[in-house]
């Protein structure tokens, strides 16, 4: 389409969709980047630079990424990034297919093997006028592609070519409602094609997606004696021009626009809006089945399991925190902690020969786009995707699938107002949020939260949950040290860095651990179980000497009651530190420094620190160490059991 039309026309698809109550996601190439959801910014660079947006099917995505080229999709290349994304649904304007003369060019789209090969519903006219309709469908049953013809109107017969009964309707072709050709099969409304669509993710069966051909509106088609003429007119301009390839659709779409007066043009704007308006109820229809709530829910057969992102509805901003809804059952994580609104800024300006930043002045350099992020907001949602939660009451705001551009090279200093977190709280938190701490399986706490209510937040937690601390850094890991004893001894799990590990343990070791730590120079003993003084009368003990050391400092974080410690190390893997074997004998005075339960994990320190460390296994070693004594920071300090 000539600009401005295409951008008036993308921007009236998008609101369409969103009348629909579903979320648009309109996918392209920007620069390289497979983008599911192009802004408005987006959509404007590439409506002005039409044409020389370079067309991209599935098999040229690479080449494009690598380019760092723009590229507009096809069919097949919009279903392959779909996929990709979990987006089940999706609209366009027709379908590729067999070209005419296929015996002598075998140009057959991509399209028909694309579609063949994911699980993506697209929604479309039909098969384009310019192509061989009746060899398509052949095609497309080859590959087993589901072809359906919504007749939403109610004017279709008893359900498609293939079964007995009365005349199917027949199947649409882009500019005209009749292509000659009988339907395969016939859906008489939304409600049925979600449930095809449902029914098709819980059947092991075949991979391929489905077509779902919408007759373009009565008024809005075109006269297919007038179409007609000018395909014929503009492929028998191709051939003689020795067109090919991806070359021939741009040129036959725009030379039977100009044959036809601008008929084609007008009747194309109207059977996308309409397609991409049916689209949005389709997807609506089928978030709701996939939920079980109607609006499209077929038969008692297996409900599939959820995906990671699904066309969802519209929901108000506030539908997620809605109370009065059925009774949520009892939740195995909960976790508790900040998130955080991130603004940074970057001196340099990104260019390898930028001059030294100079403290003190201003300098040049980049400002980046606010980002959210928080340990416990990045702990709860890579929890939630890895369990695959439905993604129910989210609302899509902003683009998904282009990353943010590399930072540049020199960071001055970074400065965190996390004041709030760490103000109380606790006692104000609704009474669900307590309720949920106290039914989890497994807590989980970062150290943005202050002393007093994380001792209450572990406090709250059932006997049998699992207590788990993220020490967040350096500064936030020595916080831990003003826990009381009672908290810290509750702690199941604490898992710092390196650095974050020798802070907590030299707060522990200072007299901040477990509210008992006497003072500096005379030192005594702490009391409430916790470590003695540091210093030189009562002399905490400190392993190794000098308490320099992993070992050293996770004896000290073990000593003063927290059970297991898993110091982390990047792509080095993690190590388990946790309590003695039991009737093991002190060495002396003081326990030696531990050594690791488990070597360094392999380089897939993620996948390999999960699967090690099961919740049921947890469970059993949690309930052995309350059966017996804890190893005593000391001896002349010893813990009574628990």
């Amino acid at each position: 389409m000539p600009y401005p039309v295409n951008l008036a026309t993308a921007r009236s698809l998008e609101a369409a969709v969103r009348a629909a109550g579903a979320v648009p996601a309109t996918i392209a190439l920007l620069g390289g980047t497979p983008t599911v959801g192009v802004d408005g910014g987006g959509l404007a660079h590439l409506a002005a630079h039409g044409g020389r947006i370079r067309k991209v099917g599935r098999r040229g995505i690479a080449a494009a990424a690598a380019a760092a080229a723009d590229g507009a999709t096809t069919v097949s290349a919009t279903a392959a990034i779909a996929a990709a994304a979990g987006v089940r649904v999706f609209a366009t304007g027709g379908l590729g297919g067999v070209h005419r003369g296929v015996a002598a060019t075998w140009d057959v789209s991509e399209d028909v093997g694309a579609l063949g090969a994911l699980r993506v519903a697209v929604v479309c006219a039909g098969i384009k006028s310019l192509v061989d309709v009746a060899k398509s469908l052949e095609a497309l049953e080859s590959a087993g592609v589901g072809v359906y013809t919504l007749d939403l109107e109610g004017g279709g017969g008893g359900g498609g070519a293939d079964r007995v009964g009365p005349p199917a309707p027949p199947f649409p072709a882009f500019y005209t409602r009749d292509s000659g050709v009988p339907s395969p099969a016939v859906l008489p409304s939304i409600a049925a094609a979600a449930a095809v669509l449902v029914a098709a993710d819980a059947l092991p069966t075949s991979p391929a997606g489905e077509v779902l051909a919408v007759p373009i509106p009565a008024a809005a088609a075109a006269d297919g004696a007038v179409v007609g003429g000018a395909i014929d007119a503009a492929l028998a301009e191709a051939r003689a021009r020795r067109l090919a390839g991806p070359a021939v659709t741009p040129f036959l779409l725009a030379r039977v626009a100009e044959l036809s007066g601008g008929a084609s043009l007008a009747a194309n704007r109207a059977l996308a809006a309409h397609n991409a308006g049916v689209a949005g109820r389709l997807a609506v229809a089928y978030a709701a089945a996939r939920r079980g709530g109607g609006g499209g829910g077929g038969g008692g057969g297996p409900r599939p399991p959820p995906t990671a992102a699904v066309a969802r509805p519209l929901l108000p901003a506030a539908a997620p925190l809605a109370g009065g809804g059925a009774a949520t059952p009892a939740p195995r994580l909960v976790v508790v902690g900040a998130i955080a609104h991130d603004v940074y800024a970057t001196a340099g300006g990104g260019g390898g020969g930028a001059a030294p930043a100079v403290p003190g002045t201003s300098n040049p350099g980049v400002v980046h786009p606010p980002t959210v992020g928080g340990v416990a907001h990045n702990i709860a949602l890579a929890a939630a995707r890895s369990a695959l939660l439905p993604p129910d009451g989210v609302l899509l705001v902003a683009p998904t699938g282009a990353p943010p551009p590399p930072p540049p090279p020199t960071l001055l200093v970074g400065v965190a107002d996390m004041g709030l977190p760490a103000s109380p709280w606790w006692p104000a938190a609704p009474p669900r949020v307590a309720a949920a701490v106290r039914r989890a399986a497994v807590v989980v706490l970062d150290a943005n939260v202050g002393a007093a209510d994380g001792a209450a937040v572990v406090a709250s937690a059932a006997d049998h949950a699992t207590v788990w601390v993220e020490p967040v850094s350096v500064a936030k890991a020595r916080r831990l040290a003003a826990w009381p004893a009672a908290a810290l001894r509750r702690v199941d799990w604490v898992s710092p860095n390196g650095l974050e590990l020798g802070a907590l343990a030299a707060a522990l070791r200072g007299g901040g651990g477990g509210g008992g730590g006497g003072g500096g120079g005379g030192g005594g003993a702490g009391g409430g179980g916790g470590d003695t003084g540091g210093g030189g009368g009562g002399g905490a003990c400190a392993p190794d000497g000098d308490g320099d050391g992993d070992d050293a400092a996770a004896a000290v974080v073990l000593g003063a009651g927290i059970r297991n410690v898993l110091l982390t190390r990047g792509a080095g893997g993690a190590v388990w530190y946790g309590p003695p074997p039991p009737g093991a004998a002190p060495p002396g005075g003081c326990p030696s420094p531990p050594s690791p339960r488990a070597a360094s994990f392999p380089r897939r320190a993620p996948a390999t620190r999960s699967s090690a460390l099961p919740p049921r296994r947890w469970r059993r070693r949690r309930r052995r160490l309350r059966r017996r004594p804890r190893w005593p920071p000391c001896a002349s300090a010893r813990r009574p059991r628990r």
